[in-house]
């Protein structure tokens, strides 16, 4: 957004709109607080980038000012494909550069990691990819602020009424951008063209329709079509014409964009690069990294196979059809099992090129991962290894993981070991890298828990590393070593102190190995010593300063007030697995019993016992219920299969999820809904979740019917169960297993069982590392044609509409806005998400309500959300 108080303008900026050029002709006039690409803006409480649209732009103190608004569009099919475009020349940008606020580069790194996946899944082709965008990322502009294909009139419209007084277009630009010069009377701007093109289309492009599109031809039929009803409002606002493509064509030029063909034999200077697959007993993991890595676009490989006495022939079989097929892979099968150390070793001894790298036999590689190291290296012989950008696939989902070891211009070893540690400290993707093997054979493999931490930290004192901005690496997880018995048995490693006290035996072992390092000199050491022993609970665990140094020691104590619980704890367990999970709840040892025959954890003072782990999840729940029992009417019981029912004064219902608690507590404790109610009501619960919020409105006379919806089945079904237990109240409540939206219409959507109060469709980053996620088939139904009969039904009552429904809130308020519904209410309650309250408010103060509105503010977080109360 450019704004000028010189010549009293705003620029409203469009993606993929000519909004380079603009901003580069009207520099010497821009005056704008808000040139950061991105940043968190103070007015709407979230990450914001610079083309700010119109929704946001009203929430900015400048909208008041009486000044000209402006913008540029395009039509939607060039703004579409010329995205498309963009969105691969992302996959090379560095966010690291540009956004030295790591939460910041965290936010936007994580976006790119789904976009990358959506153009990799597609293969880099343009129907398949737009195939696969969904109307959420075209329509929420606050899903994914590094989305380019957001309709234009964003920019240009508040719902139907028109904000920008002047509207040119990139199609007639240099005529158009002069008029706005006109208006704002700018004698002369800088002729500056950044990806503008004047006039005729230089490669005659567009002279293929009879409109001037530029990209209509390069695209499927399909494609048009979707544009066509995915920018309907673009076509209607804007005035473009649409391209009603034949119904029998289903071919299109072929194109090739931005890849690159590599020789089949690779030239004599090209080095060496040994890929060593360790496998065990993952026949089709195995299949799987074979394909991605003899598909790499750099071909002088040699890729070795070690199969650690797999039990599963079937190992053996595929990595021998393999050999047959291709002259660069050898396999060796062990006689027995070497363990995960032994197999590396014996891989490392077998390589011979000037290049090494690990590969899991479960992994994934682009094919272009090894090619882009090689060329990083050899152009830096100062570095030592070489990493990308890495992703983890944890039950099937897909989440970025910011992990950044870039050390290239840092000389000093201590120096670079403080850069890398914090970050390698959890998965450590590092290590399957590019590493120059003449100095990875000079480091031992040391038998112990994170040997491959340990051997990473030993590589960085030896050497620069790159990271590069690219995501061509994913791991999976849950794999041989996913727990820490499973690792401590691939290691075979039998230490009672490293399954008593990992985190202290690392630290422990590490701190020894920094007393002997010769890369570090003798008050290095004594710096780093005292502060790797916070190295997993601390974010920086390398201070600068002696005063950091004493606030972590003073803090010592604590830790071995921790370490000792935890010694007593498994004492009297005896079980490592409970013991663990004990040590991250709120919960005394001395208030649980462990039975081993029954793997029960029992808890004497609620009489009720978790079964683990599966019921574990409610231990920090069943804490919470604990301390309310002491200052409400609340009591727990346990039905013989092991159900768990919470009684509060009338109501009962089913405790089955850890966050149970926290949204009761909000429900009936906090009673965030409470309204006073003056006549008989009804009541829409839109997201009604287990029905938590339900049964709080059903207990009141007054209310008389309440209607419940409900996104997810097996949610609905809780809902179901909880409003069975309280047979009263039943008459009162129907549930209706479906969400409202803005059309009708079916989606397959991911949930966790464990969050249930967070499923919906704002997902990115809520779920952590240890969630299952399943996956289901959903409805969605129009919400005027649902509600409309209801509020006709009863037009004397009192109309009560609650949402809380993960993000859909924006498409619910707008299809009751646009069908004239919005006003029907007499109470509006909103939890509103990511994309901010100010599109909410606008629209509820044009119909005359009275407006509360919250924010939940939580400092370095993009997850915001918050709370809006209306009344008429």
């Amino acid at each position: 957004m450019i704004i000028s108080h010189t010549k009293k303008f705003v620029m409203l900026l469009p993606w993929k709109a000519a909004s380079q050029t603009l901003t580069a002709r009207l520099m010497p006039y821009d005056e704008s607080p808000y040139d950061k690409f991105f940043y968190f803006n103070p007015y709407l409480n979230r990450i914001v980038h610079q083309h700010i649209t119109c929704a946001d732009f009203v929430c900015l103190p400048e909208s008041k000012l009486d000044y000209l608004v402006a913008s540029f569009v395009r039509n939607p099919y060039d703004r579409v494909y010329s995205g498309f475009q963009q969105l691969q020349y992302d996959l090379e940008w560095e966010p690291n550069e540009n956004f030295p606020e790591s939460w910041i580069r965290d936010h936007v790194m994580k976006q790119l990691a789904e976009i990358s996946t959506q153009l990799y899944q597609a293969h880099l082709d343009f129907d398949e990819w737009f195939d696969g965008v969904t109307e959420d990322q075209i329509y929420d502009s606050g899903r994914n602020t590094n989305f380019l294909l957001h309709p234009a009139h964003y920019w240009t419209h508040l719902g139907d009424q028109q904000l920008a007084s002047f509207i040119g277009r990139v199609e007639n630009f240099e005529m158009d951008f002069q008029a706005f010069l006109d208006r704002v009377n700018i004698a002369n701007a800088p002729v500056i063209n950044k990806n503008v093109r004047s006039g005729t289309d230089r490669n005659g492009e567009s002279a293929n329709n009879p409109f001037g599109y530029r990209y209509i031809h390069r695209m499927r039929p399909e494609s048009i079509r979707k544009i066509n009803r995915l920018f309907e409002r673009d076509f209607e606002l804007l005035g473009y014409e649409k391209v009603i493509p034949p119904e029998t064509s289903k071919t299109k030029p072929q194109i090739t964009i931005r890849t690159e063909k590599s020789p089949s034999t690779p030239p004599p200077d090209k080095p060496l690069v040994s890929v060593c697959i360790l496998a065990y007993n993952r026949p089709d993991g195995l299949a799987h990294t074979l394909e991605r890595i003899t598909q790499q676009s750099y071909k002088n490989l040699e890729i070795i196979i070690s199969d650690d006495a797999s039990p599963d022939k079937r190992v053996q079989t595929i990595a021998e059809e393999a050999c047959a097929r291709d002259s660069r892979i050898r396999y060796y099968r062990q006689d027995h099992n070497l363990g995960i150390i032994g197999n590396h070793e014996f891989l490392r001894q077998n390589a011979r090129g000037k290049y090494l790298m690990w590969a899991c036999d479960d992994d994934w590689w682009h094919e272009k991962y090894i090619e882009v190291c090689v060329e990083a290296l050899e152009t830096h012989p100062e570095a030592v290894l070489c990493a990308t950008n890495s992703s983890i696939v944890q039950n099937s989902q897909l989440h970025s993981h910011p992990e950044y070891v870039h050390t290239l211009n840092q000389t000093s070893p201590a120096k670079r070991l403080a850069t890398i540690l914090p970050q390698i400290q959890w998965l450590n993707n590092t290590f399957y890298g590019m590493m120059r093997r003449s100095v990875a054979s000079t480091i031992l493999f040391k038998k112990r828990l994170a040997f491959d931490l340990f051997f990473v930290a030993e590589l960085a004192l030896r050497g620069a590393f790159i990271q590069l901005p690219y995501f061509y690496f994913r791991k999976q997880m849950n794999g041989i070593g996913g727990g820490l018995q499973q690792n401590l048995a691939a290691i075979k490693v039998q230490s009672k102190a490293s399954a008593l006290f990992p985190t202290l035996t690392f630290a422990v072992q590490l701190a020894a190995d920094c007393t002997k390092l010769p890369q570090l000199s003798l008050i290095e050491k004594v710096r780093f010593i005292p502060c790797i022993f916070w190295i997993a609970s601390q974010k920086d665990p390398f201070p600068n300063t002696h005063k950091s140094i004493l606030n972590r020691i003073k803090q010592f104590p604590l830790k071995l007030k921790d370490w000792a619980y935890y010694k007593a704890a498994i004492s009297k367990i005896r079980n490592c697995d409970v013991t663990m999970r004990l040590f991250t709840e709120p919960v005394s040892i001395d208030e649980v019993r462990y039975h081993a025959e029954k793997n029960m954890l029992e808890l004497p003072l609620l009489n009720i016992s978790l079964r683990f782990p599966d019921q574990m999840a409610l231990l920090n729940g069943c804490t919470g219920f604990q301390k309310l029992m002491h200052h409400y009417d609340l009591s727990m019981e346990q039905h013989p299969d092991g159900k768990i029912i919470i009684r509060y004064e009338d109501i009962r219902f089913y405790f089955t999820a850890s966050n149970n608690y926290y949204v009761f507590e909000e429900v009936f404790i906090h009673r965030c809904y409470h309204v006073h109610l003056t006549k008989p009501a009804i009541v829409f619960d839109l997201g009604m979740n287990v029905g938590f919020t339900s049964l709080y409105f059903a207990q009141f006379d007054l209310v008389e019917q309440l209607f419940g919806y409900e996104l997810f089945p097996y949610t609905a079904q809780l809902a179901e169960q909880n409003i069975a237990l309280n047979p009263s109240i039943t008459p009162k409540i129907k549930v209706f297993p479906f969400g409202l939206g803005n059309e009708n219409r079916t989606a397959e959507m991911t949930y966790s069982k464990q969050h249930l109060s967070l499923n919906g469709v704002f997902q990115s980053g809520i779920y952590s590392e240890t969630d299952t996620l399943e996956t289901t088939l959903v409805q969605f139904r129009s919400a005027h044609e649902v509600l409309q009969p209801i509020l006709e039904d009863y037009p004397a009552h009192q109309k009560i509409l609650k949402i809380d429904v993960e993000g859909s809130e924006y498409e619910i308020l707008d299809n009751l806005w646009t069908n004239n519904l919005l006003d029907q209410f007499d109470i509006l309650l909103i939890e509103w998400h990511e994309q901010g309250p100010q599109s909410i408010e606008h629209m509820l103060e044009k119909f005359g309500y009275q407006i509360l509105s919250m924010t939940n503010y939580q400092p370095n977080t993009t997850a915001l959300t918050g709370m809006i109360y209306a009344f008429k």
